[in-house]
């Protein structure tokens, strides 16, 4: 299928390739978004001289958007790749 991986060696092998070209899109995208929000945080946020720390709770909606993302993103590849290895 594509020139980086291996020749195919049976009919699934098509589909296996595709799904594993759309979990590297998504886990890539995802650590892109993860790393410039690192860097960005890292910035924004770093020690300065007379500026005092606060501490925050943080926010429960958040946490739940932060996790659901991935739990139904993960769902979804694998009601997708489902057939494939049953």
């Amino acid at each position: 299928m594509h020139w980086w991986l291996p020749t195919a060696a049976s009919t699934f092998a098509g589909p296996i390739d595709g799904l594993f070209l759309a979990i590297l899109i998504i886990t890539g995208i995802a650590l892109v978004i993860v790393e410039v929000g690192l860097l960005w945080f890292s910035v924004k946020y770093r020690a300065r001289p007379g500026r005092k720390a606060f501490y925050t709770h943080g926010s429960t909606r958040a946490e739940v958007i932060w996790t659901s993302i991935p739990a139904v993103t993960v769902v979804a590849l694998g009601i997708v790749s489902n057939h494939y290895w049953c």
